[in-house]
């Protein structure tokens, strides 16, 4: 692009920022959306896992984005928080997380079993009947049912992230 004296002028990119400043989220909110796991969070170990996690879904989940959904945009991803830390939490006094390979299995991946051999043990697993189409975006997110639901209304929220003025 060239300015009205011929001289080279480069196109201006504008990105616009989002408002991070969220309003407080509160137990209260998280039951509307979450009652199941409102016992857990009333235990005191329940609840300082919570509030961890509140901190962490702050940064990344914006009312301003949101809007009326942002309450249970909240509520979701701290559930699957809460879930991978419960799934972790699990194993903690059982011998599948004394021995390396019982550390191993701790963290594989959930399918959906989808044959099995008795002769020679042969198992398949097919994860495309329990996540998103996967990539690098939403890798994260596909772990949990909760984590799905987030990640598929966020790509609808979703909006235009950089401009190019010419």
């Amino acid at each position: 692009m060239f300015s009205n004296n011929g001289r080279y002028v480069p196109p201006m990119v504008i990105k616009p920022s989002v408002n991070r400043r969220n309003p407080t989220f509160t137990k209260e909110m998280f039951r509307v959306y979450m009652p199941g796991m409102s016992e857990f969070i009333d235990t005191t170990q329940g609840e300082a896992v919570y509030l961890e996690y509140v901190i962490i879904a702050n940064s990344r989940c914006f009312s301003r984005m949101w809007g009326d959904e942002w309450a249970e945009a909240m509520s979701l991803l701290i559930a699957h928080f809460l879930t991978l830390w419960a799934e972790r939490a699990a194993t903690a006094d059982r011998s599948l997380a004394k021995t390396v390979s019982g550390i191993a299995m701790m963290g594989r991946p959930q399918g959906v079993m989808t044959s099995l051999s008795a002769g020679e043990l042969s198992k398949s697993f097919d994860f495309g009947l329990t996540t998103l189409p996967t990539d690098k975006e939403n890798a994260f997110y596909n772990k949990t049912t909760f984590g799905q639901d987030y990640y598929a209304r966020l790509m609808q929220k979703r909006s235009i992230t950089m401009a190019v003025v010419t």
